[in-house]
């Protein structure tokens, strides 16, 4: 048994998980091949995600408003060169060299390069193998799903191609009852010197408006006035 075989079944003995090693393309071995390979580590990482109506792969981060001073959570576009690092964590990519002296081939780590981290990028193998993404989530909406109310789960919730922030709020209380949560409104809003009864009720309203986009038929549809 080879040394790295060895290795390997020790490690998972021991509970360490091993990074699969893939070798680059090259005479015998297709790029198609290789981002079929990257793929299927990928996939399931939920750290990479194709969003299909720009069609780029994207990962979830903070975007920095250099104008307000602020950031917030949003999509960022994978450039080739943040690719090459990034899958790192997750494979180790090489070339396999004949080792005259043991009479085998070894492997031996090597980085992709920027053309091939681009080329990869654009293959339709790896973008169709990750999970798909539409919104980013802030705070857990509630949301009509098979008939159901549901919230999405922190993270990425394949269920609606989202992803809700893990600094977001937890919902302490599910089931609480209409008249418990009138009384929490009804306290918020008490020292405000409402001119009239509509007055309160548009205030209601527009408090509770972009927190229910989720029973809408979707989320693109135009609020009530």
């Amino acid at each position: 048994m080879e040394r790295s075989e060895a290795t390997k079944i020790a490690a998972k003995m021991a509970g360490i998980e091993i990074k699969p090693e893939i070798i680059l393309p090259k005479t015998g071995k297709l790029i198609s091949t290789f981002a079929e390979q990257v793929s299927k580590v990928m996939k399931n990482k939920n750290k990479i995600f194709f969003k299909s109506d720009s069609r780029d792969i994207i990962e979830i981060g903070n975007i920095k408003d250099e104008k307000n001073k602020s950031s917030y959570i949003g999509f960022i576009n994978i450039q080739p060169r943040r690719f090459i690092t990034l899958i790192e964590n997750y494979l180790v990519p090489g070339v396999e060299v004949w080792n005259d002296n043991f009479k085998r081939t070894e492997f031996l780590k090597r980085s992709i390069t920027a053309e091939l981290a681009n080329t990869t990028l654009s293959s339709e193998i790896l973008q169709e193998s990750l999970p798909k993404i539409k919104r980013i989530f802030t705070v857990p909406l509630p949301i009509l799903y098979n008939k159901k109310l549901t919230f999405p789960v922190k993270g990425y919730d394949k269920r609606f191609n989202s992803w809700l922030d893990y600094t977001s709020p937890k919902i302490i209380k599910e089931d609480m009852d209409l008249e418990e949560s009138k009384e929490i409104i009804k306290n918020m809003l008490k020292e405000f010197c409402f001119q009239s009864h509509q007055d309160y009720i548009n205030a209601i309203a527009s408090l509770l408006t972009p927190y229910l986009r989720g029973l809408f038929s979707n989320f693109n549809v135009r609020t009530p006035v």
